[in-house]
């Protein structure tokens, strides 16, 4: 039995009467392709929150019973529990979204893309269908190639029609550009009009829009680069520069050499890490 129904088969009950609590994350766990109902996701909740706050305390009650007694290390170990099973909460509560977010900037930036690819097979006249299941195949356009496949398994083992298909991905779609995509597809179809035109378009605006993300990133990684350069390269060097002249005149040799092997080992790899994370996190291009 999976995490998730041994969760649902403990807490159902309980989840039954409380799971309004986590409510307002009905639309957003869908968005986000999480296949959990509310209730799932709360029962799952409630049994990360045992086991976490069960850890929690003991371990911290434990630690704590080595130096002080009984009554301070019950108090102390509960009081420790309740940030930990606040800030899980608080995660629960993101975590749908913050996967929604990640997703729908992913599709935005190979949106353009992919609706060029769209376009070019629609104007070989294949079906509708077609586009979405040669689109299906090709990881490389991430989530949009998710989306396809989802269409592709409503139609084939679902046997639901084109426009049918395309209403129900728009539905659970984070992108509110890809589905106004879908949309503005599923009415071209209804209506009978010309699909490629349809797509030519979409993809003149989805390049401007790409185009200007573009810029904006460009002028965003140079800020960083010069901010980069300056804090933290000539920064460094100043620091090495300046422990090491406080070590001629003051002694303190060995603490120093410590703090500027700390700082060339662990702070500058560290520091370079955190830029790079932040960058590829902002990139347009990251699918």
């Amino acid at each position: 039995m999976s995490y998730a129904g041994i969760a649902y088969k403990l807490f159902h009950k309980v989840a039954k009467r409380y799971s309004y609590l986590f409510s307002d994350l009905k639309d957003v766990l869908k968005l986000a392709g999480l296949p959990y109902s509310v209730e799932e996701y709360f029962c799952i909740y409630l049994l990360t929150a045992t086991i976490v706050g069960a850890i929690s305390f003991l371990s911290v009650f434990l630690i704590l019973s080595l130096f002080f007694n009984f009554l301070i290390s019950l108090v102390g170990a509960f009081l420790v529990t309740i940030p930990v099973m606040g800030a899980l909460t608080l995660f629960f509560h993101v975590y749908p979204s913050h996967l929604n977010a990640a997703k729908r900037k992913k599709i935005e930036n190979i949106l353009y893309f992919a609706t060029v690819y769209m376009s070019t097979i629609a104007g070989t006249g294949a079906p509708p269908q077609t586009i979405f299941k040669v689109l299906a195949q090709f990881g490389e356009f991430g989530e949009i190639s998710k989306v396809a496949n989802m269409i592709v398994r409503d139609i084939e083992v679902l046997g639901m029609d084109i426009t049918d298909a395309l209403e129900h991905a728009a539905e659970r779609c984070p992108s509110e550009k890809l589905r106004e995509l879908l949309w503005g597809m599923r009415s071209t179809i209804t209506s009978g009009g010309d699909l490629k035109k349809f797509l030519d378009e979409k993809a003149r605006g989805f390049a401007q829009a790409y185009k200007r993300r573009l810029e904006e990133f460009t002028h965003t990684l140079s800020l960083f680069l010069e901010i980069y350069i300056t804090a933290v390269v000539v920064g460094s060097v100043f620091i090495l520069v300046l422990t090491t002249i406080m070590s001629l005149i003051g002694g303190f040799t060995q603490q120093l050499q410590t703090l500027q092997l700390l700082l060339i080992l662990v702070g500058l790899p560290l520091i370079t890490a955190i830029y790079i994370v932040m960058l590829k996190s902002m990139s347009p291009t990251e699918v």
